[in-house]
Parts: C-alpha cells; sequence; structure tokens
C-alpha cells in the first residue's frame, strides 16, 4: 500500500525598495497552504490562497481562493475524479455581484 502525505505552507511580504515608509509605497501579502495524500485507491489534493494588495492609488483589495481534488480507483483502467474551485476576488465586498 502506497501511502504519501505532503503538506507545504508559503507566506511572504513584498514591500518595494528603496523606500518602504513613503505614504503612497504599495506593498503585497501572500500566504497559503498544500496538502496531497495519495493512497491507493484514493487520494486528494488541495490549496487555500489570500493575499492582500495594498495599492498607491487605490485602498487595499483582499482575495482568497483554492481547490479540492479527489480521486477513486474503481478498477485498474477506471478512475473517478471531481474537483472543487472558489475564488473570492474582494474579500471585503459583502456581497459579491458581477454587472456589465
Amino acid at each position: 500500500m502506497l501511502l504519501l502525505i505532503l503538506i507545504f505552507i508559503r507566506c511572504y511580504r513584498f514591500v518595494p525598495q528603496p523606500n518602504p515608509s513613503a505614504s503612497n509605497h504599495e506593498s503585497r501579502y501572500r500566504a497559503g497552504l498544500d496538502a496531497s495524500y495519495a493512497g491507493n485507491p484514493l487520494f486528494l489534493r488541495g490549496e487555500y490562497q489570500i493575499r492582500e494588495d495594498d495599492r498607491s492609488t487605490a485602498d487595499s483589495q483582499k482575495m482568497s481562493g483554492g481547490y479540492l481534488l479527489g480521486g477513486y480507483e474503481l478498477t485498474g483502467n477506471l478512475e473517478a475524479i471531481a474537483r472543487y474551485e472558489y475564488i473570492d476576488r474582494d474579500t471585503s465586498l459583502d456581497d459579491d455581484h458581477f454587472t456589465g
């Protein structure tokens, strides 16, 4: 039986140089979590990310999203796979609607 579990956590903040203390600077923050499970006959993989951009010309924008992928080996040649994805392009809005 093969069993493999991987978890990665990443996080960084970027502030441009040479003057990060100026009132009009931009900065970016990113954080995420990746996880994988590989067993037999089941495998799972997922990711979740958050980001925040502080821009000099506008307010900050916060986003989040991720996915979950799973599969199950039914026979040696047949596998069922499902995927779910989620994204919130601006978490500061109470009700996200797109208009055009």
